[in-house]
């Protein structure tokens, strides 16, 4: 999924039903490494 990194935290409250620890969790992970693109990918799930 393309999405802009400012997006991830966004989608992941409005498309999942992940907690928001787990959601902190993943942008703070994206963050870091936006090249991996673990936010997409979470949200792709």
């Amino acid at each position: 999924m393309r999405l802009p990194d400012a997006s991830v935290q966004k989608f992941l409250s409005l498309l999942t039903f992940l907690s928001s620890e787990e959601i902190e969790a993943i942008v703070q992970s994206h963050m870091k490494d936006p090249g991996s693109r673990n936010g997409q990918r979470r949200i792709a799930e």
